[in-house]
């Protein structure tokens, strides 16, 4: 690696690979640059993040300077030998997981009716492919507070992305 990036504002209009917005792990870094004008620039990458982290191809560095991986990922999914080809130098706060939310058109007694049907009720069954798709072992969704994703929505207020 001919650069040395060091912390995340070395990262400055360099190409880093990710998910394409609005992917939680790419918002997140791009959160970090509040001026879009000194935002690293996306390279969205399709296929999940193995092909995120193959993006960072040893043999050809032409395409990505750095790379946006899950902390799940780079722990779980990556080997010893692959983790020490790369450096973190830049691990956003931990966030609350994947979570389903329903219009505010939608009354009390419905939405209450659907948090009772995916966490607890007969319907969860219906949720086995999502959750095993999701969240590995999950059994049924968890009920959250509001406060659990408070700040959250600035992640994609204010952003247009173009596809």
């Amino acid at each position: 690696m001919k650069k040395k990036f060091k912390k995340a504002g070395d990262l400055i209009g360099k190409n880093i690979c990710g998910i394409s917005p609005p992917n939680l792990s790419t918002l997140s870094v791009l959160d970090h640059y509040r001026n879009p004008v000194r935002q690293p620039v996306v390279k969205g990458i399709k296929g999940g993040m193995k092909k995120v982290f193959n993006s960072l191809s040893f043999k050809d560095r032409k395409k990505c300077d750095a790379a946006v991986l899950r902390t799940t990922f780079h722990n779980k999914k990556l080997n010893i030998q692959q983790r020490s080809k790369i450096k973190t130098i830049f691990k956003s706060k931990a966030m609350p997981n994947q979570g389903i939310s329903v219009s505010q058109r939608i009354s009390p007694e419905l939405k209450l009716r659907i948090k009772t049907s995916l966490t607890i009720g007969d319907v969860v069954v219906t949720t086995k492919g999502l959750l095993k798709r999701f969240a590995g072992k999950a059994t049924s969704f968890i009920p959250v507070k509001k406060k659990e994703y408070a700040g959250y929505n600035n992640l994609l207020e204010g952003v247009i992305w173009g596809w």
